[in-house]
């Protein structure tokens, strides 16, 4: 702050209240501070001295705690005033950072403190603690407002005037916990409120935020006398020099609209990208987008003030202000001309800056600089101090939700919005134990594949601010893992397991079998292909087996299939073995039965012939068998064996 100074006589009456303790400053004994007020809100400090040499210090035991300290600092003049009197440059807000200064003297028996000299810094309510407020929350279908009222503690005032704040949302998120985010809770509502073509106002008098979508027209109104100016200077705003074109990404609808801005250099563009499945979402977009650009494109200019002295009447945001006419050339550029004062900023230091100086006194002389900026009464244009954007997504585990069949069925629902015809999921989200809309879509599944999440099924949700997606799904199915030594893979159709289609791959020494299993209820039918062997079997299963979700057969049943397995080979690797030693037998009886007559010969080996293929049918029909019991296998083996025998005994 450069500006000019001047002395004044001021009174600057501050208290402070620790834990319930009011502590009040004589005026004289502040010998520095300063105020900045905004539109948004203000930032202020003050010094004081606080004298022990009558009366002991009461701030001193509450001041070092760590407990919150309310500040109220309130600055007017103290001659020349009009009447009515006019009000004090009033703020009110908490402490964020401050300092004591201990003043001892060595000179005196004991060397006792006698004064102590205190620094404050404070700032409004909202802008401290919204500031330290990084909450993670999920509303359904809910209102802006809603969530605001939610964030509002001791010390904020939030008035809501503004038909954004009211319109109903299937879904509002927080993700101001997430460890990739640095935004508060004051980022977010200025983010939002911009974002959103809104006023985030702050009454410095009342102590109170307005969020609204106008500036206010009803405001005191105050004249610039020129005795009490230094210095008007003109400042001129920068213009966008760019159009604005918004996108719609959906497929079925393509859109590219423009905003066309009168100031633009051709060429230079803003591209607004959404993908708006819904028309009218699109549409209000477009809508947002003209209104933002008009506001900023309809920035009038500003001028800023230096004061020559402390004015009769009280500069603070929002109050309109004008050169007072008759004492002012018609030819200054803001004459005729009506503003609205949106910073103020003053500071002073005591003439006297020794402790004992005034001691007590209600006011004393300070030298004082102070300025002011406004802008045009009618300029649309919204200030917003710095702000960090909120991050977005938030991600957190939800569950599938489907009204349709028994509890523990894998069943799939679609739910239809009445109002957009657009089909959702319903996505169950047990951190905070809430049910939200997600858009029916088959994620990474290409187009001819058909694959519902079905209920129950833990997915991993992205939440934006007002809508949610899946991400990715979590878990395997109830029985659809298969046990590793397999290596296979499964895929597993239906809602339980009386009524679902088993499509598996696996490995069964090494080689590959294919099986597909249908069951319903009892009924089951089975096609599997493995070497050599092609199974199609239709029958009726006697079994107690429940469907219940909780117990997972699957490494049982598998298991026992391969041990019968195991045995089966092993069954027909002993036939096969008997039937080889048999064969030999024969051949080496045919060899010396050629010394016998051609006839006996051929007759045998005919004879012989017959019996071999009534063996191999017998083998053939036991190899089909191999799916029952081992033990009947081992029987037919046994019988076709001592069968061959007995005939080679001719």
């Amino acid at each position: 702050m450069n500006g000019k100074l001047f002395t004044e006589s001021l009174k600057a009456n501050l208290s402070l209240k620790i834990n319930n303790n009011d502590h009040a400053i004589p005026g004289a004994d502040v010998k520095y501070f300063r105020i900045r007020l905004y539109p948004y809100g203000f930032e202020a400090e003050a010094e004081f001295w606080v004298s022990l040499k009558q009366f002991p210090d009461t701030l001193y035991p509450d001041f070092v705690l760590t407990d919150l300290i309310e500040a109220r600092l309130a600055v007017e003049g103290v001659h020349n005033l009009p009447a009515p009197k006019p009000e004090p440059m009033l703020v009110q807000g908490l402490v964020t950072r401050k300092y004591v200064y201990e003043r001892t003297y060595t000179e005196v028996e004991g060397n006792p403190i006698m004064f102590r000299r205190y620094t404050i810094y404070f700032r409004d309510a909202a802008s401290v603690l919204w500031r330290q407020h990084f909450p993670t929350a999920l509303w359904v279908d809910a209102k802006m407002s809603d969530v605001v009222k939610a964030q509002i503690v001791k010390g904020i005032s939030m008035n809501m005037a503004w038909d954004v704040l009211e319109s109903v949302r299937p879904l509002i998120c927080l993700s101001l916990g997430d460890s990739r985010n640095s935004a508060s809770f004051y980022d977010f509502i200025l983010w939002f409120t911009r974002e959103n073509n809104g006023v985030f106002r702050y009454d410095c008098n009342k102590n109170a935020y307005t969020l609204t979508n106008l500036k206010s027209s009803e405001e005191t109104e105050v004249f610039l006398i020129p005795r009490e100016i230094a210095e008007i200077k003109v400042l001129i705003p920068e213009i966008g020099r760019h159009d604005i074109n918004v996108l719609n990404a959906y497929s079925d609808s393509p859109k590219i609209e423009d905003v066309p801005n009168e100031q633009s250099v051709f060429g230079i563009r803003r591209d607004v990208h959404r993908r708006a499945p819904i028309s009218s979402d699109f549409d209000s977009l477009k809508a947002l987008e003209t209104a933002k650009l008009q506001r900023y494109q309809n920035q009038t200019h500003e001028i800023e003030i230096t004061f020559n002295e402390f004015p009769a009447k009280t500069f603070r945001p929002w109050i309109f202000a004008s050169l007072k006419e008759n004492e002012w050339s018609t030819y200054v550029h803001s004459y005729g001309k009506q503003y609205r004062v949106y910073e103020t900023d003053v500071r002073a230091n005591a003439l006297n800056p020794d402790p004992e100086g005034d001691l007590n006194l209600d006011a004393t002389k300070y030298s004082v600089e102070m300025s002011a900026k406004l802008e045009l009464k009618d300029n649309p244009w919204v200030f917003f101090p710095d702000y960090v954007k909120p991050f977005y997504p938030v991600r957190v585990e939800g569950k599938v939700v489907s009204e349709i069949g028994e509890q523990p069925d894998k069943t799939y629902q679609i739910y239809t919005d009445g109002a957009t015809s657009q089909d959702n999921y319903t996505i169950n989200v047990p951190l905070w134990n809430k049910n939200i809309r997600i858009p029916y879509e088959p994620g990474f599944f290409a187009a001819h594949f058909y694959f519902p999440a079905y209920k129950h099924t833990r997915v991993l949700l992205d939440l934006h601010f007002d809508k949610a997606e899946i991400m990715r799904f979590l878990d395997w199915g109830p029985r659809v893992r298969i046990p590793m030594d397999t290596q296979g893979n499964h895929l597993l159709l239906g809602k339980n397991a009386t009524a679902e289609t088993s499509i598996k791959h696996v490995f069964e020494d090494s080689k590959p079998v294919m099986s597909v299993k249908r069951v319903f209820g009892k009924d089951t039918e089975l096609i599997k292909m493995q070497e050599g062997t092609m199974i199609l079997q239709t029958m009726e299963e006697e079994s107690t087996q429940t469907a219940e979700e909780s117990y997972n057969m699957v490494p049982q049943v598998e298991a026992a299939r391969a041990q019968l397995a195991t045995e089966n080979r092993s069954a027909v690797g002993g036939v096969t073995a008997d039937f080889e030693s048999t064969k030999t037998s024969i051949n080496t009886r045919i060899n010396d039965a050629l010394a016998g007559t051609g006839a006996e010969l051929e007759a045998m080996d005919a004879e012989i012939n017959g019996k071999v293929n009534q063996i191999n049918a017998r083998i053939n029909a036991a190899m089909r068998q191999m799916t029952e019991k081992t033990g009947e296998v081992k029987s037919v083996s046994e019988q076709a064996k001592a069968e061959l025998l007995s005939a080679l005994e001719i």
